[in-house]
């Protein structure tokens, strides 16, 4: 089973109820994120860490993507 978690990064650092949703969904099988916000290699870093295998990722910084 693969478990989707969602996560956010509008300040400086990634949430932590995020890591610990991540640390969790590991027991439960594959875990992936999708990840909302500016996104660099030290938190795809630090999600691979916490158990994602795969990271979905939109980046908000020029505003949401139009119909």
């Amino acid at each position: 089973m693969t478990v989707l978690v969602f996560s956010d990064g509008t300040g400086d650092e990634l949430a932590g109820s995020a890591l610990e949703a991540l640390t969790k969904a590991r027991s439960w099988g594959e875990v992936e994120v999708f990840h909302v916000g500016p996104l660099d290699d030290t938190r795809q870093a630090e999600l691979a860490a916490h158990g994602a295998t795969g990271i979905h990722h939109l980046d908000t910084d020029h505003g949401l993507p139009t119909a």
